[in-house]
């Protein structure tokens, strides 16, 4: 180990950092295999830096609880921003998790997240899930409040908004008058109007409309694509 003029300890070396070089912070560690860890306090910023991965243990012997298990992060004095859980979760804005990711938000005005692909040519956001099943979703968003679920992507490719249950490709469902209707709106000024276009590979068939109790209201024997009627 060596203190520099500068007052910074520099502990261990190897063949990049033989005995004499400088300490790169406060606190300069050196690995016998070209390891570097540093701490440093200069000016405004203070910081870790690792040559090489840098390992963060929590409850390194495993013979500690789960409440002791964590690794926590704290800004602004004593006020915790995130935290890794003993199970591996990773918390924002919280103490507990529900998920592999769990992120809080108290604020009326600011998002709880935000994607953003910068790149003119780039994709969006991609979930995927192994499952195929009906009963298992893929992408859920709902209302703890009104304890409803706003949209239901389920595995097996069915979309339903306002169900968890949806029965074909896509379902809207919901209560009270109204609740489950499909507005179309032309937002621009246009010479045509707004329609529906449905497209079957079947040219005898055509659209038809049932009530709940499966009884025949409307029926239509339009060709594919065809934008009349």
């Amino acid at each position: 180990a060596r203190f520099d003029s500068s007052g910074n300890l520099r502990i261990g070396e190897n063949t990049n950092f033989p005995t004499g070089t400088a300490a790169g912070g406060k606190l300069d560690i050196r690995g016998a295999s070209d390891g570097q860890l540093i701490f440093n306090s200069d000016g405004s910023s203070q910081y870790i830096k690792a040559a090489f991965n840098l390992e963060l243990w929590a409850d390194y012997d495993n013979n500690t609880s789960s409440g002791y298990s964590n690794i926590i992060f704290k800004t602004d004095g004593d006020n915790e921003a995130a935290r890794f859980d003993s199970s591996q979760n990773f918390v924002i804005g919280a103490t507990t998790a529900s998920a592999k990711l769990h992120v809080k938000e108290n604020s009326d005005t600011a998002p709880v997240g935000q994607f953003y692909q910068e790149h003119t040519d780039g994709r969006g956001l991609l979930v995927q899930t192994e499952s195929q099943l009906s009963n298992r979703y893929a992408f859920k968003v709902e209302s703890t409040g009104s304890s409803k679920t706003i949209i239901y992507a389920a595995a097996n490719g069915s979309t339903g908004f306002g169900t968890t249950a949806p029965s074909t490709i896509l379902e809207v469902s919901g209560s009270g008058a109204g609740a489950a209707g499909l507005d179309l709106s032309q937002g621009e000024s246009s010479s045509i109007s707004n329609r529906l276009f449905f497209t079957n590979s079947t040219a005898s068939q055509g659209i038809a409309l049932y009530n709940l109790s499966g009884t025949l209201i409307f029926s239509t024997g339009a060709q594919p694509a065809n934008t009349s009627g």
